[in-house]
Formats: structure tokens, sequence, C-alpha cells
């Protein structure tokens, strides 16, 4: 059960009951949750759903963002209008502000259990665990810890720490072509479960897409400060 809480306002979504009718819940001036009648305040501004298990906070306004904030680690992730972030973690906030205004939403998954990756046979280890996410080898995971881990050692905003490609191919030691590689092989795999925003040609485009790719691994708890072992450990093979 996912809870919102805005001002004493509680909504309570149950998970069984937005997968059998992909509902969602509305957030904004007059949606499900009616913050105020501000002018400057979308109609429709966030909405709430749930697939496969996973909860979503969804930006579907045209002008203003949000921020999604982990309570617990102290991330904070920018959502733009157009995108959407899975809320991997138990207690949360969403800021936002609408003509000078500021807002907090307080949110709290009942059960949270953090996602992983589910691993190639060949890669696990014992405590592996299996979800409805595609799996990645360990090579895929480790380029995915390797542009989240400015992010995950710091709790800074992944849009302001995110390395390059070079970057990271020189934290694993290959080549930039090696990285590229998995970086399109990690992206068409999340691409193929509907998390967008992880495809694009052009330099800034593939800028991008490196930061929702850490957004996404990072919020869904994918990738944690724990897993920074494996890239430590990487000199000693």
């Amino acid at each position: 059960m996912l809870r919102i809480d805005f001002c004493g306002e509680v909504h309570e979504l149950e998970e069984s009951e937005f997968e059998r009718s992909d509902r969602v819940f509305t957030i904004g001036r007059k949606a499900d949750l009616v913050i105020d009648e501000n002018p400057h305040l979308h109609r429709q501004f966030l909405a709430v759903a749930c697939t496969g298990g996973v909860w979503w906070l969804r930006n579907v306004g045209s002008a203003m963002s949000a921020v999604l904030v982990d309570v617990d680690d102290g991330v904070e992730i920018r959502l733009p209008p157009g995108a959407d972030v899975p809320i991997g973690f138990q207690t949360g906030k969403v800021r936002f502000e609408a003509g000078g205004t500021a807002y907090e939403i307080d949110i709290e998954i009942d059960g949270f259990a953090a996602p992983s990756i589910e691993v190639d046979p060949e890669d696990a280890v014992e405590g592996d665990q299996t979800t409805t996410l595609p799996q990645l080898t360990l090579n895929q995971r480790l380029v995915v810890l390797a542009l989240a881990e400015p992010t995950l050692r710091s709790n800074e905003s992944a849009v302001s720490s995110i390395p390059t490609s070079a970057q990271a191919a020189a934290r694993l030691g290959i080549p930039l072509t090696s990285f590229n590689r998995r970086l399109d092989t990690v992206c068409e795999k999340f691409t193929s479960v509907g998390v967008r925003g992880l495809h694009g040609d052009s330099s800034s485009l593939m800028a991008n897409r490196r930061v929702r790719l850490v957004e996404f691994a990072v919020l869904a708890g994918l990738v944690t400060a724990g897993d920074l072992g494996m890239l430590d450990s990487i000199g000693d093979h």
C-alpha cells in the first residue's frame, strides 16, 4: 500500500486495485488530491500508478517540475514535465513550487521491499533475488554502478554528478567502445519494460539517457551504496 499525506489529508492506495484497473491517482488543482486553487498549479500535475508491483510517479504537467526525495538516503531526483520515476524506497517526499508557493507531500510504502536486478545464471551469487525487471549480466550491472557511483557516494543530484561515458569506462578499466555497447544493451532492456528517456543519438540526448538511467536505478533501489564494493574490487581481479 502507498500512503500519500498532504497537510493531514491522507490517501491510501492499494496495489491490487491499481494493477487490476490500470488506474492512476492524480495530484493537482482539480484532481484526486486537490492541492489548492493556486492558478499557477496544473489541474493535473502529478500521477501515481502501479505497474508490475512497482509504484511510479509521473509528471503529467507541461511546465512545472517536481523533486522526489528519498528521506532515508537523502537522494533527490528532479522530475521534469513528461518524466516518470519508480518510487524505490519506503519513505519519501515530493516537493514542488507553483507561482512562488512551495508544496510538500509525504509518501510511504507499507511493506516495502526494494527490487533487485535479476542476474544472469553465470553471474549469480547466493542471495540474488528475482524480480520482473530484465536480466543484467554482471558487466552490465557494473556499467550502471559506474554511472551512479558519485550519486551513491555523495547523495547529490544525479544531474549534477553524472560521469561521462569516457569517465565511467575509465573507472571500469575498459575501452569506451565496450562501455557504450554495454550501455546500449542496458538501455534497450529497460526501455523494453517501459522506462522512457533511454534512447537518443545526439550528444545531448546521450547525456540525458545516462542521467535517466541513474535516476531510475537509484530511485528503484536497483543499485545502492552497498553495491559499490563491486567497483572497488575491480582491480583485484
